[in-house]
């Protein structure tokens, strides 16, 4: 059986979507991966971030928006991945997340918000690393 180019062509670039995504870090190994991610440079916070002296991070945020800079996602997993943490933790309404710069975005509803540590520690326990957490 002879198969014609597109059909090669096609199965290749699958096997290799494939192989691409069995590295991800929301596999099951992923204490594993996180140890073999780059560690997050140091940058400048930007404009509007708070800093550690600013506030008690087991404080719950009194913000209705977190803008979280998070090292490690790869793929729409990851991203559920975190989602799905984020939404166990009080009055998260809603997770946007931008893979390609890895920025999370989390929305607050009424009640008591979660402090940045909860924040920290959802990121964490879903084997990410997180850079930096900016309230608006």
């Amino acid at each position: 059986m002879r198969l014609s180019t597109p059909t090669v062509f096609a199965s290749a670039s699958l096997i290799a979507l494939s192989a691409g995504l069995t590295g991800c870090a929301s596999s099951d190994s992923g204490d594993a991966e996180r140890a073999m991610a780059p560690a997050p440079a140091e940058a400048a916070q930007p404009s509007g971030a708070t800093t550690a002296a600013s506030y008690n991070s087991s404080d719950p945020i009194e913000a209705s928006t977190a803008v979280m800079r998070v090292n490690g996602m790869s793929c729409p997993k990851c991203a559920n991945n975190i989602t799905l943490k984020l939404k166990e933790l009080p009055s998260v309404n809603e997770v946007l997340i931008n893979m390609g710069i890895g920025e999370v975005i989390v929305a607050f509803g009424e009640g008591t918000h979660p402090s940045r540590d909860q924040l920290a520690s959802a990121i964490d326990s879903a084997g990410f690393t997180l850079e930096s957490i900016t309230v608006r």
